[in-house]
C-alpha cells in the first residue's frame, strides 16, 4: 500500500514548509572538509562555529526501497556561502594589491 499523498506548501517570505515531518540544521563547524580554505574555514569556526548555516524541513517517505524524499533548504546556506566567497574574494584581491 502506498500512503495518501498530502499537500505542502512553501512559505515565499520565509522558505517554510506547511506540515513537515522531519528537520535537521546544520552549523559552520559541521561542514569541515567541503571549504578548500582550510585556514580560513577554521578561523570561522573559531570565531562563530555553532551558527547554524542552513536547516531543511521535510517530508519523510514512507521507509520502503524507491520512496523519496520532498525537503525544503532554506537560503542559510546560499547566503552563507555567497558571504564566506564575497570575504574570500575581497581578502585575495587586498593580498594582490
Amino acid at each position: 500500500m502506498h500512503p495518501e499523498p498530502s499537500t505542502h506548501r512553501i512559505d515565499i517570505s520565509d522558505g517554510g514548509l506547511s506540515a513537515p515531518t522531519g528537520r535537521y540544521e546544520k552549523r559552520l563547524r559541521d561542514l569541515a572538509g567541503i571549504y578548500g580554505d582550510r585556514a580560513a574555514f577554521d578561523a570561522a569556526v573559531a570565531a562563530e562555529g555553532d551558527r547554524v548555516v542552513y536547516s531543511v524541513a521535510n517530508v519523510r517517505p514512507a521507509a520502503k526501497a524507491g520512496d523519496l524524499s520532498d525537503a525544503d533548504e532554506l537560503l542559510g546556506l546560499l547566503r552563507s556561502a555567497l558571504e564566506e566567497t564575497k570575504t574570500a574574494f575581497a581578502h585575495r584581491l587586498a593580498q594582490d594589491r
